[in-house]
This record gives structure tokens, C-alpha cells and sequence, in this order.
């Protein structure tokens, strides 16, 4: 939230400009990064907190397969950024890596959709949390 927070700040639009053109997009590639990384970090605490054979530990495993894709994706724009700001070439990148992103943010949001509609269904949850983890 906090990520996502900074993000949307970035974008209002206020009389004059509160950073330069430069530092407000690296801050918004870096939020981007930074809310990604949480949300990986929520699934995988998740993930460890939940028993083995609960139905919800597939389509955890799913979402956080899409969420660290979706991760590495957030690096590929940022370090082209980074090659911009320190090099001052803009490289445009190749036809096939739009498609390849296309389909792995539809893939994530499939992912997200499906832990939720799983989440959803669960009713008891003492059953969710293994004994392991308390």
C-alpha cells in the first residue's frame, strides 16, 4: 500500500512539480519494484504459514510463481531507465518481450483470481494454519 501510495502522488497533478522529470520516473520504477517485492514476500510468509495438503497450497504456489515473473518483470524497464539515465541511449525493446509481458501479466492476474476464489471457499481457519508454523 505504501508503494502504491507513492505512486499515485507521483501522478497527481499539483501547480509545480515536486521532483524533477528524472527523479519522479526512477522513483515510480523503483515503487513499482518495491510493491512487487512486498507482495512476494506476504505470499511466501503465506505459503510457509499454511499446511502442505490444504487445497489453498496449489494455487498459492501458482500466485507466487506469477508474482516473482511479475517481479522480474518490473527489472526489465528499470534497467533501461538506469541504461537511459547513465547513458543517455534509449533502447527500445525487442517486438517479442511486449507479447511475452502481455501474457504473463494476463498469467499473474489468472493467478491472483484463482488464490482468491480458493481463499474464498475456506472456511475453517484453524485447518489452514499447519501446526509446524505456530
Amino acid at each position: 500500500m505504501l508503494f502504491t501510495s507513492v505512486i499515485i502522488l507521483l501522478k497527481l497533478p499539483f501547480s509545480r512539480p515536486l521532483l524533477s522529470g528524472i527523479l519522479r520516473n526512477l522513483i515510480f520504477e523503483l515503487s513499482g519494484l518495491l510493491n512487487s517485492a512486498a507482495i512476494l514476500i506476504f505470499c511466501f510468509s503465506f505459503y510457509k504459514l499454511i499446511s502442505n495438503n490444504h487445497s489453498l497450497h496449489q494455487s498459492l504456489s501458482l500466485l507466487i510463481l506469477a508474482v516473482s515473473i511479475g517481479f522480474i518483470l518490473e527489472l526489465i524497464p528499470l534497467g533501461y531507465y538506469i541504461n537511459f539515465i547513465l547513458t543517455g541511449n534509449e533502447i527500445t525493446p525487442f517486438p517479442l518481450l511486449k507479447i511475452l509481458a502481455v501474457i504473463l501479466f494476463l498469467f499473474s492476474y489468472y493467478a491472483v483470481i484463482n488464490f482468491l476464489i480458493k481463499f474464498r471457499k475456506v472456511y475453517d481457519y484453524n485447518k489452514l494454519v499447519s501446526k509446524q508454523s505456530i
